[in-house]
């Protein structure tokens, strides 16, 4: 137990980021953190170095999203566990090598241990789990699976999903370095459709536990202005965007302008945050 005043302010973040799927800025925030990066891709594209960053210091590990073996022949497909136990194997590679204290060996390429642990894509994280869950137990979809009694018992999928992302989540969070998942977002409309809520998208509960889980949750997003893209991140909820609040501004603005200028880059998002 410490006295509040003899509290020594942990140097290391950990960030729940998401916003749109696309041209939202999640990435881009996510990769202007500092020092040695490693980006765990779990979605499908190509990864853009923003201005200011130096490619050198990025390592990039990519993750098949063929999550399901498809067949003309019915609807019933094959689930692929590959992706889902590559996912758990690096991260356990991650977790030993800052145990051990050397580098990190991932697909036979060695990296420094890094400064910054980027969990990119929560969303398609979430289905690479309940894919390998379903080939490791033989089905193709989480109904099928039947327990002792059985009887179907969809639940213990759903549970095993759980946990698992949970599991991934808090062994990186753990770890001493910052730490950013990033996900797409999910949005609740009433009758008429209006929002009402925008949460990320990571899967059930988990939209709640793993926002909770983090020194920060903002929302990224853009908006078109007559000088061009403007990038934006929200750290307050404004009664709709849930999930935000990054501890320790107090007295900061709810929104942050986080454009980068290629000409003259400035401070980056990650410093604009914290600042």
């Amino acid at each position: 137990m410490k006295r509040a005043d003899e509290l020594i302010a942990k140097q290391h973040r950990r960030v729940v980021a998401f916003g749109p799927a696309k041209s939202a800025g999640k990435t881009t925030f996510a990769v202007s953190a500092p020092g040695n990066k490693i980006l765990l891709k779990y979605e499908p594209g190509i990864v853009t170095i923003p201005p200011g960053v130096d490619p050198k210091t990025l390592w990039v590990v990519d993750y098949p999203f063929d999550y399901e073996e498809l067949t003309s022949k019915g609807d019933n497909w094959k689930r692929n566990g590959t992706a889902g136990e590559k996912i758990m194997a690096d991260v356990v590679e991650l977790s030993n090598a800052f145990k051990e204290g050397r580098d990190v060996n991932i697909d036979g390429i060695t990296a420094p241990l890094p400064d910054t642990i980027i969990m990119d894509g929560g969303t398609l994280l979430h289905d690479a789990l309940v894919s390998w869950i379903c080939a490791v137990n033989g089905i193709a979809d989480p109904a099928e699976f039947k327990g002792d009694s059985g009887r179907a018992n969809k639940f213990y999928v759903w549970g095993k999903r759980m946990q698992g992302v949970m599991a991934i989540i808090r062994t990186v969070f753990k770890l001493p370095c910052n730490a950013v998942l990033t996900a797409w977002e999910t949005i609740d409309k009433d009758r008429d459709g209006n929002v009402r809520e925008r949460w990320p998208d990571i899967g059930g509960k988990l939209d709640y536990r793993a926002t909770g889980m983090g020194d920060a949750g903002i929302y990224c997003y853009s908006e078109r202005t007559v000088q061009g893209t403007q990038f934006l991140i929200r750290v307050l909820s404004d009664g709709v965007v849930m999930g935000v609040g990054a501890r320790g501004r107090f007295g900061k603005p709810s929104v942050i302008d986080v454009t980068i200028d290629p000409k003259k880059p400035g401070l980056l998002p990650w410093e604009r945050l914290w600042q």
